[in-house]
């Protein structure tokens, strides 16, 4: 990565820091690239997908004795944040894609309802119309934490579209690379975008102005805001990239018979990560590892059994519980070589078993 764009970064970074170091051109030319792909009105960069989220709850106005259903599996930012709002968590079971299973939603909702927070693992989502659909129905709000899957679709339209908010994140990790952390928020409210947006100031519009909202510290930085802007200039090869080996991945190891996570439906995914299921997906990341194949445990957190996160911690979480013994991340990169995406496929052949 540091190849392909460390020189017009070394290039262009003095330039981006000898006038205004935030919120200025930089800044300014991500957001309106994002709610462009994105098909929104309004994006704000901050500091994180962590950030964006956390921005996100606290524009919607979840706090304490505030109820929000999410996803029982994935990272643990999006219920971590619910709890720093003083807002409680309320987890649904996820299905074979790792995704909320739509079913259990409505079960849920109770008077204290205020939000859905719906994730979208390894470049996909679950069904984004139908989630949305039952949040209006029971006038609750919807955040669509994209991190994982942004500028991909979904019966025909940008995951990104759908929620009163959308949540981005870029690293090293994400579709669009960043040497650093990043992130940024999206929504068609002007007000709420207007709210968010000093809300990343600490609630104040500069230093002259008054305080207009309860805020964080997450103004945009031209340095981290010119690292996004190259990574979305070149976003589409690196999608049509990690579908390419995706691809690849899904015809050799459907041919080997070696089980591994399907795309979601309706889906016209980005490919983030790519979980193969193993008996023991423990074992098998150090024997893979031990070969020199990187490997990640996409994940290892039940939430609901989580003493910091949940108050109930006896809920049956069959699907999760299937998923941490067995979900285990081969590489996935736009950097990796043809040799050592077939390097991949024989070392995960050889410890199938495992």
């Amino acid at each position: 990565m540091w190849r392909d764009m460390g020189g017009d970064y070394l290039r262009l970074v003095p330039g981006a820091l000898r006038g205004t170091t935030h919120d200025s051109e930089y800044t300014q030319l991500c957001e309106r690239e994002i709610a462009r792909r994105g098909g929104r009105r309004h994006a704000l960069l901050c500091h994180s997908g962590t950030a964006a989220l956390q921005i996100s709850l606290l524009a919607l106005g979840i706090g304490t004795g505030d109820e929000v259903i999410c996803p029982n599996y994935g990272y643990v930012a999006s219920a971590n944040q619910i709890r720093v709002m003083g807002a409680l968590p309320r987890f649904v079971d996820v299905d074979a894609h790792g995704h909320m299973r739509v079913d259990h939603i409505e079960p849920l909702i109770g008077p204290r309802t205020r939000a859905i927070v719906v994730v979208g693992l390894c470049g996909d989502s679950p069904d984004l119309a139908r989630i949305q659909e039952i949040a209006r129905q029971h006038r609750i709000l919807m955040i669509n934490d994209a991190a994982q899957s942004y500028f991909g679709e979904q019966a025909g339209r940008t995951v990104d579209q759908y929620g009163d908010v959308t949540c981005y994140s870029f690293g090293i990790n994400k579709l669009a690379h960043t040497f650093c952390t990043y992130g940024a928020v999206a929504t068609d409210d002007p007000e709420l975008a207007h709210r968010m947006r000093l809300m990343r100031t600490n609630g104040k519009a500069g230093r002259d102005h008054d305080i207009m909202h309860l805020g964080v510290n997450s103004k945009p930085h031209e340095d981290k805001a010119l690292q996004v802007s190259l990574a979305l200039q070149r976003v589409d090869s690196w999608l049509a990239r990690r579908r390419q080996i995706a691809d690849r991945y899904d015809r050799e190891l459907d041919s080997l018979g070696i089980t591994h996570r399907k795309v979601a439906p309706d889906c016209a995914p980005t490919r983030t990560m790519y979980p193969v299921f193993f008996q023991d997906r423990d074992r098998a990341h150090d024997l893979m590892l031990a070969d020199g194949v990187q490997c990640e445990k996409h994940y290892r957190d039940n939430f609901a059994h989580t003493k910091a996160l949940s108050d109930a911690h006896n809920d049956s979480m069959t699907g999760t519980d299937t998923l941490i013994r067995s979900s285990l991340s081969i590489p996935l990169h736009v950097y990796l070589t043809d040799d050592e995406v077939s390097r991949v496929i024989e070392v995960v052949n050889r410890h199938r078993d495992a």
